[in-house]
């Protein structure tokens, strides 16, 4: 458990919680045969907890603001760039080339060689995407089993398991 808060501030941050009613956050204090020191280290482990859940609610709820300003500044840019004459004219210049590009672009394709070597590329990709998700998983298994965030390769080489989490709406629904 990350610890937020210094055992101090855990200690006032409990008396606080104690003395203070709250009908969101209500703290349960153990039946009096616990110890002082018991129902301390409870509450302080409540308090980080409530403490750690406001932390990820606040940045969330930045985010998403921040997301909004983001999408409402590029529309800003977007529509300075559309209104402008010159710029939709070489813009549309710039459509034309891309597709005598990618029109020159399959033609080169459909060229059997071409072809089989492509079919290999889209093989290889998968390959290595299924492979990196069974890696991934054996990693999260090494690191329950071992505790360790490190491992070492058959090259000797040392190498650190970092594990990537998102906070996303709605329910989750894993690949199949």
């Amino acid at each position: 458990m990350i610890s937020l808060l210094t055992k101090s501030e855990k200690l006032v941050y409990a008396d606080i919680r104690m003395t203070t009613p709250s009908t969101q956050n209500s703290v349960i204090i153990p039946e009096e045969s616990t110890t002082g020191d018991e129902v301390k280290g409870n509450l302080g482990k409540a308090a980080d907890f409530l403490n750690l859940e406001s932390l990820i609610k606040s940045y969330s709820t930045q985010i998403d603001n921040l997301k909004k300003e983001l999408r409402k500044e590029k529309r800003l840019l977007k529509d300075a760039f559309e209104n402008d004459a010159v710029y939709r004219e070489h813009n549309e210049k710039v459509k034309e080339a891309n597709q005598k590009r990618i029109e020159t672009r399959q033609q080169i394709l459909n060229q059997p060689a071409l072809k089989e070597i492509k079919e290999k590329l889209e093989e290889l990709s998968e390959q290595i995407k299924e492979n990196e998700e069974t890696l991934s998983d054996y990693l999260l298994q090494y690191q329950k089993m071992t505790g360790s965030n490190e491992i070492e390769g058959d090259d000797g080489e040392t190498r650190i398991i970092v594990n990537i989490a998102k906070l996303v709406k709605g329910s989750f629904k894993p690949k199949s």
